[in-house]
């Protein structure tokens, strides 16, 4: 267990990064930088912990990374600060090299303890990063507190859990391939929420994207790791 909360400083500081990186340089060019985790994964994991990965899937991500460009940076973006970039690119090997610990840690570890560890922990670690810099953590308006209970249920408890729970029993590769899907949905939630309709980049980036990650995904494997039994 000490190992997982060690590994959630690693977790903790690619959330630090992605959002600091949001002050400096554009919300495009932060997911897009961030977003090409897979590439990460796949290197490291090779070299690491020995997960082979087809020609075919290094192709497929590479074709979904050029997928997820398209989108982000299909309507020109030159507003792009050097700092941002760098930070968006340190998230992004960050949470690489996090998935590969969790890779490893639930082969043995149950979903449910792995993730209470992985939670309590990171908050412990990210109010004490807080106070050492100085940051607030109180005086928020109600809607700042609804948006941070909203981030802390659906993509944090909720999507974390469901990442965490594949990653034991896929290779790690696999399951960071997946998050090339949030500029698909974030184009969809996009057009719904704020009228922002697609342009032919983004529906074209979009198809690319959702043909690799089916790619990656039916692209025969090593057998899946089982839940640790608790008899």
């Amino acid at each position: 267990m000490a190992m997982i909360a060690g590994a959630t400083v690693i977790i903790a500081l690619h959330q630090v990064c992605f959002i600091t990186s949001l002050s400096y340089t554009s919300i495009a060019a932060s997911t897009f930088l961030t977003c090409t985790q897979p590439i990460f994964t796949a290197f490291l994991g090779y070299f690491f912990i020995k997960e082979a990965v087809s020609w075919r899937s290094r192709l497929a991500i590479v074709g979904a990374v050029v997928g997820m460009g398209a989108i982000t940076f299909g309507g020109g973006n030159s507003d792009v600060a050097l700092t941002g970039n760098l930070l968006a690119l340190a998230a992004s090997v960050l949470a690489a090299v996090f998935v590969l610990f969790a890779r490893t840690f639930r082969q043995t570890t149950p979903l449910v303890p792995f993730m209470l560890v992985l939670h309590v922990s990171g908050s412990l670690f990210q109010m004490i990063l807080a106070g050492f810099s100085g940051v607030s953590l109180v005086g928020f308006s109600s809607g700042s507190w609804t948006a941070l209970l909203m981030l802390a249920l659906i993509p944090t408890l909720i999507g974390h859990t469901l990442l965490n729970f594949s990653v034991g029993h896929l290779p790690a590769f696999v399951v960071s391939a997946s998050i090339l899907g949030e500029p698909v949905g974030a184009t969809l939630l996009g057009w719904a929420v704020f009228g922002e309709i697609p342009v032919g980049w983004t529906l074209l980036g979009a198809m690319m994207i959702v043909m690799c990650i089916l790619i990656i995904v039916l692209e025969p494997r090593t057998p899946a790791i089982a839940e640790p039994s608790r008899d």
